[in-house]
């Protein structure tokens, strides 16, 4: 998704994984217009001491600050196209997490925006968010293309 959003005049957040000791331990959100980043989900079994966990799915646990601080990026941004990665389990099962972001993202216009769903969870999202197909272009992207749909 980060080569998709290059050189495209947009903004949004992308998911970085983050590795310790060579170990895949959580994720970070990274701002793509300003480069910053920030801790988003964290191994239940090595959570730092000062983790302000909100929510928690399979072994990983959220950082509410992470939520916030999408939250920031997303107010009031006119850019176009908008990235979010990803809508999974905790917004389509849970209606959590980014699910109230992605809900206001989907219903307020005809903008472009780029929304990374696992194909899993392709059904439940379209059913989730009220969507018909025609309202959608699925990107199929993988390491090194994408294909579309």
């Amino acid at each position: 998704m980060r080569d998709h959003a290059k050189g495209s005049g947009g903004d949004g957040i992308l998911s970085v994984k983050y590795f310790e000791d060579g170990r895949h331990a959580g994720y970070d959100l990274l701002h793509l217009r300003r480069g910053r980043s920030l801790p988003f989900i964290r191994r239940r079994d090595n959570l730092p001491p000062d983790w302000d966990g909100v929510a928690e799915t399979g072994p990983w646990v959220f950082s509410a600050a992470a939520f916030r601080f999408a939250e920031k990026i997303f107010k009031n941004n006119r850019s176009e196209p908008l990235y979010l990665d990803e809508i999974g389990p905790l917004e389509i099962r849970e209606k959590s997490g980014f699910y109230r972001l992605a809900a206001g993202l989907i219903s307020g216009g005809d903008r472009e925006l780029f929304l990374s769903v696992r194909e899993s969870l392709l059904g439940s999202f379209i059913q989730t968010f009220s969507l018909t197909r025609s309202q959608l272009v699925i990107i199929r992207l993988t390491p090194k293309r994408g294909s579309y749909d």
